[in-house]
């Protein structure tokens, strides 16, 4: 059969045809480009040659063209002498003229990296601006104050990269050099190391540069702030190369169908740390970094990596541990259908585990997703409460059946005495979507007025029967149910978070200190404009003993010190939100390189300083988790969204997409009770829980 379509037909057809292909324009059309900078010759600065940058170069061409496809004559490439001060600007000048919104930017450079003392009081931590050595600073020749004299500022690398960021669909940044973790400042990168720059003669030393953020980018340095990045050895051809960069182009020439830069990243560290006996630390910052690689859609990381596989025992080590959700008895697999992979957990340690290999052959460098969770502290007991009225005594064999569905992180007790949640029914009455009768603390006797006209609702308390949570209702819908569930997850991993606490040692010797804030006139010019408030930061600090003491109310507005008297080490800071969420305080970025919450002994963070600020807006019970720690930690998978508001009627609920932590324990939690092995002293959890005063308004979500 022949199918004709009528000349109007075709019309129509040719108009929806370019419709779509505006629609997907982006990510088809967009254009791909790279700027390699490999600087090697280093004899006119008085430093050590560095064959392997240029090395770095080669290896980083041939990959983008294989693997990403870059044309040629869209990598533009600068080498020792090209590579100077003024050549690297105009460089990232002419990419930022080049590219149009949506294209694919890679930038890579390789050579000595250095710091010098900051001397326009915008480095609030460290007081150091990390530095590339360009090609001929540091020498003699040129004019005193010629920039090619110079290294290149964290702060300049800033403004050159702002535009490129601005326009780029995706910015990828790689800096194979020492002192990289922050030498973009407003994210993260900059031994190959050089000694420190001369600070009082450098012409931009008080120059105030406005900070950019890169929030399309992934951002990646081969080192920490205080560390040395490497050559590695020579290849088979006998050439040198940077060590970080042979790994990370090993690793993205091996990555597979949907891998994320994320993924490739931490293949790349492992494969580093190993070779170097863990004196290299490389760091990873930016939002994207769960993105697959060029231009992939954003995916949530929701593996843990395999980064020893012993087969004589029949043991893998992954590189999680019980600080970030990882228990006893839970198993591990992943979702190849050709390479089944399954393992089980039979140690726990603060940052890593020890499982046991039960299905296939894991290998180094896989990412395994949690299939099975082991509760430490068993499931939770619920007792069915009879409702208010008779006539619904019925349903409650529908609530049994819920009840009963959320085993075995839920199970059912038949003594009121014993459960740690109540579940009833009720038909509360509601007058323009709010409850006629909000409940009070006086528990069951103030339950909203009854009508007998309105549909019935599942309802979760607490043990003295008050209402759990004003998201803890749902009518007996699927959809109301499905997200009430989800809301009873995220309560049970709160509960799992409480219960590290008790078992952890307390932190001794890390200070935290509360700062506070006054309301400020819409007319003072030296206040802080937050959420449409103004605000200005009173002097001096509290002990945290005055957060559990004062009374709260909703607007208002905190932020904290953190003093280290004691040894480094790495310190984090947690809210437990009145909804249910965990969020991140310190380090402020997720995204950030992990040697952002590394504390120097005698070090003291302001985090007034990094304009981070905790806002007050909801009434009820708020926590804040200080977790102290000897090896560093990825702070997001501790994390976990607030409870979603539950819809009433068929309408289906607006679930949030889940996040890391949710999508390892929230997706498959069965198991059984299992126990943890850290050790003692490796770290310690304290939480300073404290109330916001104020009702909140119940409503019916519609």
């Amino acid at each position: 059969m022949t199918l004709h379509r009528t000349p109007l037909a075709r019309l129509s057809l040719l108009w929806s045809a370019a419709i779509v292909l505006l629609l997907i324009a982006p990510s088809i059309l967009a254009a791909r480009h790279a700027l390699l900078i490999g600087i090697g010759e280093y004899r006119p600065s008085g430093l050590p040659d560095l064959p392997g940058a240029r090395e770095d170069v080669r290896i980083m061409q041939q990959v983008l063209q294989v693997r990403f496809e870059i044309p040629a004559e869209n990598i533009q490439v600068l080498l020792d002498g090209q590579a100077t001060h003024r050549g690297i600007q105009q460089a990232l000048v002419r990419l930022a003229e080049r590219i149009v919104p949506g294209d694919f930017v890679y930038i890579h450079y390789s050579g000595h990296g250095s710091f010098q003392r900051d001397a326009n009081d915008d480095e609030w931590r460290t007081g150091l601006d990390q530095t590339w050595v360009s090609h001929g600073a540091r020498s003699s020749a040129g004019a005193a104050d010629d920039l090619n004299r110079f290294d290149i500022l964290d702060d300049e690398l800033n403004q050159w990269l702002a535009p490129i960021a601005e326009r780029a669909g995706e910015l990828i940044y790689v800096a194979d050099t020492c002192h990289s973790a922050t030498n973009t400042r407003g994210e993260a990168l900059v031994a190959r190391a050089a000694p420190p720059a001369d600070a009082q003669h450098h012409p931009l030393r008080e120059t105030r540069f406005e900070r950019h953020t890169f929030p399309n980018a992934v951002l990646v340095a081969a080192a920490q702030d205080d560390e040395q990045a490497v050559e590695g050895g020579e290849d088979e051809q006998g050439r040198p190369h940077g060590l970080f960069t042979w790994h990370w182009a090993r690793a993205l020439q091996q990555a597979g169908p949907g891998d994320t830069w994320y993924q490739i990243f931490e293949r790349a560290k492992l494969g580093v740390e190993h070779s170097h006996l863990h004196k290299q630390h490389p760091q990873l910052t930016g939002h994207q970094a769960n993105r697959p690689l060029v231009g992939g859609k954003l995916k949530a990381v929701t593996g843990i990596l395999v980064k020893d596989v012993d087969t004589d025992t029949g043991h893998v080590t992954l590189g999680a541990g019980r600080l970030s959700g990882v228990t006893q008895g839970s198993r591990y697999g992943n979702t190849d259908a050709e390479r089944s992979v399954g393992v089980r957990i039979v140690h726990t340690d603060s940052a890593w585990s020890k499982a046991i290999i039960e299905k296939g052959t894991p290998s180094v460098g896989d990412f395994l997703v949690e299939m099975e969770h082991a509760y430490t502290t068993g499931p939770l007991r619920v007792y069915l409460l009879s409702p208010l009225s008779p006539a619904d005594q019925p349903l409650m064999s529908s609530v049994r059946a819920f009840a009963e569905g959320l085993a075995p992180v839920f199970t059912i007790t038949d003594r009121q005495r014993d459960a740690d949640l109540v579940f009833t029914l009720l038909r509360p009455n509601r007058t323009g979507g709010e409850f006629l009768d909000p409940i009070s603390p006086a528990a069951r006797a103030t339950f909203s007025e009854a009508d007998p006209k309105a549909a019935p609702e599942l309802w979760v308390l607490n043990p003295s029967e008050q209402l759990l949570h004003r998201y803890m209702t749902a009518p007996l819908s699927k959809p109301g149910l499905a997200a009430l569930e989800r809301n009873l997850r995220r309560y049970r991993r709160l509960r799992e978070i409480t219960r590290l606490a008790a078992e952890s040692s307390t932190p001794k010797r890390m200070q935290l200190s509360l700062i506070t804030y006054d309301a400020c006139d819409t007319h003072q010019l030296d206040c802080i404009g937050i959420d449409e408030r103004r605000y200005r930061r009173r002097p001096g600090t509290l002990g945290i003993g005055t957060l559990m003491k004062r009374k709260w109310q909703p607007g208002d507005l905190i932020s904290f010190e953190l003093r280290n008297p004691s040894f480094k080490k790495y310190v984090y800071l947690f809210n437990i939100d009145s909804q249910g969420g965990i969020r991140v305080i310190f380090p402020n970025d997720d995204g950030g390189p992990l040697d952002r919450a590394l504390l120097e002994r005698g070090e003291r963070v302001d985090l007034d300083q990094g304009k981070t600020m905790l806002l007050l807006d909801h009434p009820g019970e708020e926590s804040i988790l200080l977790l102290v720690t000897r090896d560093p930690i990825n702070p997001s998978l501790i994390t976990q969204s607030s409870y979603e508001l539950v819809q009433r009627g068929t309408t289906e609920t607006g679930a949030r997409p889940l996040n890391p932590l949710e999508s390892l324990l929230s997706s498959a939690i069965h198991g059984t009770r299992g126990g943890a092995g850290v050790r003692s002293g490796s770290w310690g959890l304290e939480v300073f829980s404290f109330r916001v005063e104020g009702e909140a308004v119940l409503t019916d979500g519609m």
